[in-house]
This record gives C-alpha cells, structure tokens and sequence, in this order.
C-alpha cells in the first residue's frame, strides 16, 4: 500500500484495486503508520468510508489509545498522517513532472473541508464540497493545475464541478442486444451433449462471465475431470455455435432505447466504450451497424481477468481519457455491477432490481437512460454498495472469482 502511494504512477488502477481488496481485510495496523496509508489508497480507489474509517482511526490514535501505549508519549507520525490522509487521500493531491493534481472527494457525512499549501513560491488554498471545489491562488504567480483530467488555469480563484460526465461504457449482452438468448442456446446444446442439467435458471450465473469460466460453472455440475485440452475445445466448439447464431442479427436486434441514447451521447461530445466479456463483441456491433458510436471496444482477449474484476471497465476509461469518477458503466448482470464499482465508476443496472441490488440506479430497460439522469447519477451519494469493503471471508470468495 505504501508503493501505491509513493510511487502511483508505477501501478495500474487495476493492481490497485485487486491488491487492496486481497491485503485490507489480512492486515492489522499494529503500527500507528498503516492505517492513514490504507485511508490515501482506499480515498483514491472511490471506497470513500473506508477511506474516513482509516483517517478518523489515524486521527483519534491517541485519544482513544488505540496501541495502548499513549502514557510514552504522542504519535507524532499518525498526526502527520491524518493531514496527508486529507490533502493527498480526500483531495487526491499528487504531481507529474510538470502539473500539479487534485482529485477532490468528499466524505458522506462532511459539508466540506479545506487546507492550504505552498508549492514552488505560490500558497494556494482548497474549499471542496460535494458537487464542486473552488481553488484560489492566494500568492505567487498564475499557474496551471488539474482537476482529475481537467486542466485549469489558475490566476486567482476557479469554481470546478467535482463530476461532469465524459463517458459512458457499455456491457453488450442484455443492454445493446439480446444475444444472451444465443449463448445460452449455444451451452444448452453443449450441456445437453455432456448430459449435464443446464436450464434458464442456473444460466444466470454465466451473465457476465467469459467463456472458459462460464464452462468452468457449468462442469462443476458434474463429477467428471475433463483435461485442459478437452475444455479448451468444448470452449471453442461452443463458441463456434455461437457464431453461427449471430449471424441472423441485424439493427433490428438493438434493444429499446441503445440508439437513442447513443444519439444523444455523441450529441453531446460524451465518449462511449463497450466493455464485454464476449471476444465476439466487435462482430456483433458490427452487425449491429452502430460502430461509429463507440470511440474505443475493449478487446476482451487482452483482459486479464474477467467481471467481476473492474480491469475491462478500467481499460475502456484509459483508452478515452477519462478518469473513472467521470465514466457511468451500464451493465444487466451482478458480475459487471459489481466490476464497475471496483472501477470507481457509477453504476447502472438494467434488468431486476433484487439481482442488480449494488448498482446506483436500476431501470427495467434502457428506454428508461438518458443523458441527463447520468449527469444527475454521478452526484448521487452510495448507499452501501461497495462502499464498505468485504470482510476477509467476502475478500477471499472474491479472489476465487476473480
């Protein structure tokens, strides 16, 4: 955790967010220096009440005696910690080699917080809120600073929205098209052939899932082991079926309300990504014939680990350009709710409320999405969804997914 903040730009968003989620729940902070870390890394990954969890156990180190050691004296480095877990955690303030950076959260239960700093002969003084930070340049000359991937020109004071919408990312089954039904026709025959129970229900367990784990979740239904070699070409005669099924789409398959909205997002200069698990995707949009609404396809083949690892979703804001806090993903299955809020990002869900549960906002279809609501999303405080990190048993069941 301490290489995540002292040297963060030497590790992707992604090692971040799998190292914290395998390390948080195994550590014990015996020592007052770990938990104001943990606060600046939870703070920068979005998991904001662990983030103020940390920062209020830094800052009441010695009034509540937390190492039972207070009568030897102060701490004088947790102290130190609970301010850096303000300016660098909360507010996100860290430099490249010419800029300096803030990406400005806010904890839930705070109006606003503020500091001061001097950097290169300038003070310059911070006031964040929930929907805005205002930077004023208190001495020195003007100079340039950025807001998350804005870049501001600061001459004396400057009003910036903590949020604005800059991209949309897409999941492709159940929220472009229906090619669900093609997959599950596709297992159901192989299933079938193996002589393996496979139906609806337990097909909803693969919503999300690439091939070779979807095929992993459907042998655990038998007792036989089958070699590498054998899944890999089940993995590829399914796909294989699959293929043949998509042949028939046309842009009469996109779903009520995609093309609309894609419209409006491009409209509005608003990036669009697509971010599935199918290495089939760019042939289905192809088909679809809306590929020039999307500004960048994840190639699935070049993801490491599939949803619910937040690396697809991660992948597409990188290719854009935008930071996550700023990108809404669209997903209808737990696995990729689940992947898009480890990626930071807002979360829409499409399709049942009670399996789509963590997601910010859940509609029944995507005749219900418009650019506005969004907009409005990105403010919209969580209650709950991934803001308290699992504990070490969920930690665990989550590695084993992932």
């Amino acid at each position: 955790m301490l290489a995540f903040y002292l040297q963060r730009e030497r590790f992707t968003h992604t090692e971040k967010v799998r190292n914290y989620l395998y390390y948080e729940p195994l550590t014990t902070h015996d020592s007052s220096l770990s938990s104001c870390i943990y606060g600046i890394v939870a703070a920068e990954l979005g998991f904001m009440d662990k983030a103020y969890d940390y920062f209020m156990h830094s800052v009441r180190t010695d009034l509540d005696d937390y190492h039972d050691n207070t009568q030897d004296g102060i701490h004088c480095a947790s102290m130190a910690g609970s301010r850096l877990a303000i300016v660098n955690g909360f507010a996100g303030m860290h430099h490249d080699a010419q800029t300096l950076i803030f990406e400005p959260k806010i904890p839930t239960n705070w109006q606003s917080y503020g500091f001061r700093i001097k950097y290169k002969g300038r003070l310059l003084e911070l006031q964040v809120m929930h929907e805005k930070t205002i930077y004023r340049l208190l001495e020195g000359e003007p100079m340039t600073i950025r807001h998350y991937d804005q870049s501001i020109e600061l001459n004396y004071q400057s009003e910036v929205p903590n949020r604005r919408l800059g991209a949309v990312i897409f999941d492709l089954d159940g929220v472009i098209t229906n090619t669900a039904e093609y997959h599950y026709a596709a297992w159901k025959e192989l299933a079938d052939e193996l002589e393996i129970p496979f139906d609806r229900a337990y097909n909803e367990q693969l919503k999300g899932v690439d091939r070779n784990a979807s095929l992993e979740l459907i042998l655990k239904r038998t007792s036989r082991v089958l070699p590498e070699e054998e899944k890999l070409a089940l993995a590829t005669r399914k796909n294989e079926r699959y293929k043949e099924f998509i042949c028939s789409i046309t842009p009469h398959d996109i779903l009520p309300g995609v093309e609309e909205l894609l419209q409006e997002l491009k409209q509005l200069n608003i990036k669009v990504a697509l971010a599935s698990a199918s290495k089939n995707a760019k042939a289905v949009i192809a088909s679809l014939q809306i590929a020039a609404y999307f500004d960048y396809i994840v190639d699935a083949s070049t993801v490491e680990i599939g949803k619910p690892d937040p690396e697809v979703f991660l992948k597409a804001a990188e290719a854009l350009g935008v930071h996550p806090v700023n990108c809404v993903g669209i997903e209808d299955a737990s696995a990729g709710i689940e992947a898009i809020l480890l990626a930071g990002m807002k979360a829409v869900g499409v399709g049942d409320p009670l399996l789509l549960n963590k997601a910010d906002y859940v509609v029944q279809s995507m005749e219900a999405v418009n650019v506005q609501q969004l907009k409005k999303l990105l403010y919209r405080k969580r209650q709950g969804a991934l803001q308290s990190l699992p504990n070490l048993e969920e930690a665990q069941n989550f590695q084993k997914r992932v």
